[in-house]
Formats: C-alpha cells, structure tokens, sequence
C-alpha cells in the first residue's frame, strides 16, 4: 500500500499486531519513504504504539482563581517518580466524541460539571512512536458546578488526589520542576500567559 501525505510518499511493506489490549496496540510497520532528496529511504520497521486519541483539561474555579491538579500513579515513571501532578485528562471511549470525553472525564476526576468548554490546541506528544492526539481544553467552572467528590473510577483501578492551586504556586510548580508533564506544561503556560 503507498500513501501520498501532504507532500509525502510512504511505501507500507507490511504491519504486525503483535500485541493488543482493549485501549492500545503496539504496531510493527514495515515501510519506507521518498525522502527530502527525492530518493527513496532504505526500508525500516517503526513500532508504533496506538491508541484512542486524549483530552486534557485545565480546569479554572474562576470565582477562587485556582486550577485542578490531579495527582495518580503512574507505572511508566515509576523509577523516577511515583505519581505526576497534571491536569485532568483521558482517553476517549470507542465512538465518543472529545467534547463528550471532556464532560465525562471532568466529572470523573475532578468531580466537576463543565459547560463552557473551549479547545486550546491540539497535538501529538511523542509521534516518532505515538500516534495518539491529545485535545487540550480550557473549562472555567465555580463552587455550583460540583456533581461529586471525583477521584476517578474505582472499577478503572483509579486512585485520584485532587488540588486546587493557584496561580502563584502554579508558577513555582512549573519554575522548579514540580509539573514535569507536557500536556500540563502546555496548559498552564497558556493559562499564565492568558490570564
């Protein structure tokens, strides 16, 4: 199969599932590419992690002036750093659309309704390896908004602490190197910026 993208000509050789779970699968992809020079490039196998595409979501108690951060374990840092502080944020369900993940997963994590919702951005974090979007949301809520205590879904294996931080710490957080998570960084810069 060839593909022409934006430019581009990529040769698929063959793909490989060698492993799969109901969220992801890992990708075994042999390809090659018609390079800058016009040439083509020397046949490769890329593994490729795939999975439903993300939102994350800054969510801002106005009223407060205060962000929720959340803070979970997580296994793929776990040598260097036991859980992450973030902003809210998952995966969406098979056939969910991202404006509905963003409800979904603010109510889960963060206990929170959010109305007024609006996209920030949209990107990839890792794409030599992971095909994965994050959608990045930007959701002012108050005190009135709050269906529940959140903390994530016992059934998911969740395990969710909750803080409401403010600006000035916010900015210390980032200046020393307590948000070390991209998709977070990404927001809370923005929200500096904005704000």
């Amino acid at each position: 199969m060839t593909i022409f993208l934006h430019g581009g000509k990529v040769e698929i050789i063959s793909e490989d599932v060698p492993f799969q779970l109901k969220w992801f699968k890992i990708v075994l992809r042999r390809e090659r590419h018609i390079k800058f020079d016009g040439t083509w490039s020397e046949p490769r196998t890329s593994v490729i992690f795939e999975r439903n595409d993300s939102v994350a979501i800054l969510i801002h108690d106005k009223k407060m002036d205060k962000i929720a951060l959340v803070e979970q374990y997580r296994p793929a840092v776990v040598y260097e750093h036991f859980g992450l502080f973030e902003i809210p944020a998952g995966s969406t369900e098979l056939g969910e659309s991202i404006w509905n993940c963003v409800r979904r997963e603010a109510k889960e994590e963060v206990g929170m309704k959010v109305g007024d919702i609006r996209m920030l951005y949209q990107f990839y974090v890792s794409p030599g390896a992971d095909r994965e979007k994050i959608y990045l949301f930007y959701a002012p809520v108050d005190s009135g908004d709050r269906v529940s205590d959140g903390g994530g879904l016992e059934e998911e294996g969740e395990d969710i602490q909750i803080f409401w931080v403010d600006r000035d710490e916010v900015l210390k957080m980032l200046a020393d190197g307590r948000i070390i998570d991209a998709k977070s960084i990404i927001a809370l810069q923005w929200f500096v910026n904005q704000h």
